[in-house]
């Protein structure tokens, strides 16, 4: 557009000169900012990486640093361009002024030397300030040049290169002089070494916390899965023993209080177990007392018919006594079991010694209910069994009794009682009803 205007061949030249200078500005300025871009997101992934970040967040926030990275470098290539690209401007510049200057040179040199006298001499300072402006740029391209390397440098290479820098300009400097520079090749010596071993602890605690991170991973995937198939007394004592080791393993030297997290250990556990065996021991006599409670709702529908026939007798008997067997064997176990589960005890060995009185005199009853037969009885007002008379059978009521220790009665020795009565004499029996009072009555376990 100037062109076309009638501007001169120098307003052209400066204009294309100032358009390049503000080319490069532009550049300069879009590298800055990208640079800036770079540092915050190396930055901020330092600090997710540092802070234990997820590895997908970490992951993500390394592709912007690399994409930060990748256009930082795209500005410096532009940038590069535009400087290339002034210089061309600059060199064209001076090509054509010269040309312009030995031009007119030459048509001016007989017509006025004083003339070209002083057009020479604008152009040797035109010249001048044209060889400063490119040793200028010359020396900002080099710098450009410095930096870009020194950006894909690592952080350990560009210690080491700083490092460098140091010594090398001073040790030459000295050698010049002939000084003594070998405490100075010492010192650089030992320094890089501190900066290769610093790297290499980093890198060390790097990957031990990596690792320590993948395996943590692992143990909680394997503690998820494991928390599928635990019982809530194994997923407690499990929780104890991972908040436990936690607290073991920060206590460190602490011998004394690693014992002291050992023992409080063990007792949680032993408390959660004691919890879990009481627990399943009162779901056992629960079952236990639902199926007595069923049994004996068989034998109450037997007893029901007992005084029909020596026949049903004989049944209510049989079932009387299947159903006081059970209740005998049942109520043993119960004995010794709450015997064992007694957890204060008045002297050493107290529960076992409970359990196993408990025991012997379940057997003792379970012997006696066995031996007890059916003997058929009549009387007067029932009649008599085959004779038109109702024989009836003994209702025999199951044994119950507690464990010492398990509440205010001891009923251990209630078991040392007299043989069962098994049958119903005809001086007990006035009427039906009488019957049924005197079964009750005289039909029971110790009379």
């Amino acid at each position: 557009m100037a062109k076309a205007s009638g501007a001169s061949t120098k307003a052209l030249r400066a204009l294309a000169l100032k358009h390049a200078e503000e080319e490069i500005a532009l550049n300069k300025a879009s590298l800055a900012t990208a640079k800036n871009t770079y540092e915050k997101n190396k930055n901020t992934l330092a600090s997710l990486i540092n802070s234990g970040a997820s590895d997908e967040l970490i992951e993500k926030q390394r592709e912007v640093t690399t994409e930060a990275r990748k256009a930082s470098a795209e500005e410096r290539k532009d940038l590069e361009e535009a400087v290339k690209n002034k210089a061309d401007i600059v060199r064209k510049n001076a090509v054509e002024v010269q040309q312009e200057i030995t031009d007119k040179n030459t048509k001016l040199k007989d017509a006025n030397k004083a003339h070209n006298d002083a057009i020479k001499q604008q152009n040797e300072e035109a010249a001048k300030t044209e060889l400063e402006r490119v040793k200028t740029l010359k020396e900002n391209i080099a710098s450009l040049e410095e930096e870009s390397r020194v950006s894909k440098l690592t952080e350990e290479q560009k210690e080491v290169d700083a490092l460098n820098k140091k010594y090398d300009k001073i040790i030459e400097d000295g050698k010049k002089q002939n000084l003594n520079v070998s405490k100075l090749e010492e010192d650089k010596r030992l320094a890089l070494l501190a900066i290769t071993k610093k790297y290499d602890d980093l890198e060390a605690e790097t990957k031990k916390e990596k690792d320590l991170k993948s395996s943590q991973t692992r143990s909680d995937e394997a503690m998820r899965l494991k928390e599928l198939t635990m019982t809530e007394g194994e997923f407690k004592l499990e929780q104890l023993r991972i908040q436990y080791q936690k607290e073991i393993a920060l206590a460190t030297d602490n011998e004394k209080l690693k014992e002291a997290l050992r023992n409080k250990l063990k007792e949680e556990q032993d408390k959660v177990r004691n919890e879990e065996l009481e627990k399943t021991r009162k779901v056992e006599e629960k079952k236990i007392q639902m199926a007595m409670d069923g049994l004996s709702i068989i034998n109450d529908l037997f007893q029901m018919n007992a005084g029909k026939s020596e026949k049903d007798a004989r049944r209510a008997f049989k079932a009387q006594k299947a159903f006081n067997l059970a209740s005998a064997l049942t109520n043993t176990y119960l004995a010794v079991t709450s015997a064992l589960a007694t957890k204060v005890e008045l002297f050493p060995g107290q529960r076992f010694i409970e359990a196993g009185l408990a025991g012997a005199a379940g057997a003792v009853q379970v012997a006696k209910i066995a031996k007890t037969q059916f003997e058929g009885g009549s009387s007067s007002g029932a009649g008599s069994v085959g004779g038109g008379g109702g024989a009836t059978a003994p209702t025999m009521s199951a044994p119950q009794f507690n464990v010492v220790g398990q509440s205010g009665v001891n009923q251990l020795a209630s078991l040392n009682q007299q043989p069962i009565q098994a049958y119903v004499v005809s001086g007990q029996v006035t009427s039906q009803q009488s019957l049924d009072r005197n079964r009750l009555a005289n039909a029971t376990l110790g009379g």
